[in-house]
């Protein structure tokens, strides 16, 4: 008798899911920037700001303009959404989507490849909004695992998280693996223990790489002001966006690696009610050998696909670790030693050694590219025969 195949859950990254402003119906993730708008509050201090050489209220005029952009995720002091938002879902299995939902869906995922050995039946897609409150993530994604239990008539899943996904499932797993609902956490260049590109995007500054960042079509116009005042240019809009949002996002804190947490928070002061969510999910980050014990015994299995060799992207760029140019490898593997790109990794300090898959110089977004990492994910979701990286010889653990 075949082993009975568990529904998986994909639990989305950061860029993932349409968070939509029911007040207005305005899209507020991704972003949709509103530019006609944005121009209007800063043509006269730019114009003034060319005519002069030096910053004429043009990067205040940026700071404004963009905070007002990204008004629509604001959060207030304790963390929780100051608008009414609406987060587009998939509640039915892939296979009973919609051609359009499908259509998006395998745009963020290629669940067609994943899926080949569950059956599309049995793999859903969980999104949420990333930039929210980490409680009340976690307890929309126990309603979604409900409810897709009851759909397949099943007591347990498989989650999937992807990037930023990954510490939405440690923290699920912290406050409900004690239920037994999950049988493994398979993690597709997972964020467990965040990203130093959240450390950059909560304290950088960004001024020295405005070169790289301002779009091509506006390097021309905006070469027009002053170095300093580019860099002030960038600098106004990752402040923005710091100030009105990822400073009160729980989710956003979860994201920063434990060895960066304390001195973070100490620095920006949060209220009580986010620091005690903040707090909890740091504790998982700094003891993930104890966190994956408990799992264990709750029949909790977490395994890993991550790719390393790689620098971070230059603008997030802190030293020269192993990672695949977003996420640390050191956070996807749950803390293998990765601080020299001139020395291997060394996977005896992991969490999950024995159940940890490595690719090297495979960009983040390579992931969804890769065939063979697609079809290791697909077998461990399939049933519980590959156990570690010792059990099948065409899935070696450094590839």
């Amino acid at each position: 008798m075949a082993e009975k195949v568990f529904p998986a859950i994909a639990i989305a990254g950061i860029g993932q899911s349409t968070v939509i402003n029911t007040e207005n119906g305005k899209r507020v993730w991704p972003i949709d920037v509103d530019a006609k708008k944005l121009a209007l509050k800063v043509v006269i201090p730019f114009a003034l700001s060319v005519i002069t050489r030096c910053d004429c209220g043009f990067s205040k005029a940026i700071y404004k303009g963009f905070s007002e952009q990204v008004e629509g995720l604001r959060l207030d002091d304790d963390g929780n959404e100051v608008h009414e938002l609406k987060v587009e879902r998939f509640f039915n299995s892939f296979k009973d989507c919609t051609e359009k939902e499908k259509k998006y869906i395998k745009r963020m995922l290629p669940v067609d490849k994943i899926a080949t050995e569950t059956g599309e039946e049995n793999f859903y897609f969980f999104t949420y909004n990333s930039f929210g409150n980490t409680d009340k993530v976690v307890r929309e994604l126990d309603e979604f695992i409900g409810n897709v239990m009851k759909q397949r008539n099943t007591d347990k899943v498989n989650l999937v998280p992807v990037s930023l996904g990954g510490t939405i499932a440690t923290a699920y797993m912290n406050r409900h693996g004690h239920r037994g609902h999950v049988n493994r956490v398979v993690g597709v260049v997972p964020a467990f223990d965040g990203s130093c590109l959240a450390v950059k995007l909560i304290s950088g500054s960004f001024s020295e790489f405005a070169e790289d960042i301002i779009p091509g079509e506006l390097k021309k116009l905006c070469s027009l002001l002053t170095e300093k005042t580019r860099g002030k240019l960038v600098d106004g809009i990752f402040d923005a966006l710091r100030d009105t949002v990822l400073l009160r996002s729980s989710v956003g804190w979860g994201a920063i690696p434990h060895a960066d947490y304390k001195k973070l928070s100490a620095k920006y002061k949060k209220s009580e009610k986010l620091d005690k969510i903040c707090e909890e999910n740091f504790r998982i980050r700094n003891d993930f050998h104890g966190f994956i014990e408990k799992q264990r015994e709750n029949g909790s299995e977490f395994f890993s696909l991550c790719g390393y060799g790689l620098p971070m992207e230059k603008i997030f760029r802190r030293d020269n670790r192993h990672s695949d140019g977003i996420v640390d490898t050191s956070s996807c593997s749950m803390g293998a030693i990765c601080t020299d790109l001139n020395e291997e990794v060394d996977v005896s300090t992991s969490a999950i050694r024995d159940r940890v898959w490595f690719y090297k110089g495979m960009e983040h977004e390579g992931a969804a590219k890769n065939d063979h990492l697609l079809r290791l994910c697909a077998l461990l979701l399939k049933d519980n025969t590959i156990t570690s990286v010792n059990d099948d010889e065409n899935f070696k653990q450094f590839n």
